[in-house]
């Protein structure tokens, strides 16, 4: 049992961190991952001129998706996404982000 829930697990980390890096590549080069070694979190750096608080905070409050600023792990101008999730739930919040972003560069 034990080993088909990692096997499980390890599809659906593998499957949407591709998920993730398609759509950062469809950003027009505002975001640039940093893919991690394992695990279900990554970092993403972003071309902005906002702090990563203030740009968490503002996509929390008007688009309700949670993403955390890297300047919690000092590293501003970074944003630290989990992709664990259910496939259409991220995809959800990747397009949320999508929207929040188009709307900051417009």
């Amino acid at each position: 049992l034990r080993q088909r829930v990692f096997q499980r697990n390890r599809a659906i980390l593998k499957e949407n961190l591709a998920a993730l890096q398609g759509w950062i590549a469809d950003q027009h080069g505002l975001l640039k991952l940093m893919p991690p070694d394992a695990g279900g979190m990554a970092f993403m750096r972003y071309d902005l001129d906002f702090n990563s608080t203030e740009l968490t905070t503002r996509l929390r409050e008007e688009k309700s998706v949670l993403i955390v600023p890297g300047d919690c792990f000092g590293m501003d101008r970074f944003l630290r996404v989990g992709f664990g999730s259910e496939k259409s739930y991220l995809a959800a919040g990747l397009e949320r982000t999508a929207d929040f972003l188009a709307g900051l560069r417009s």
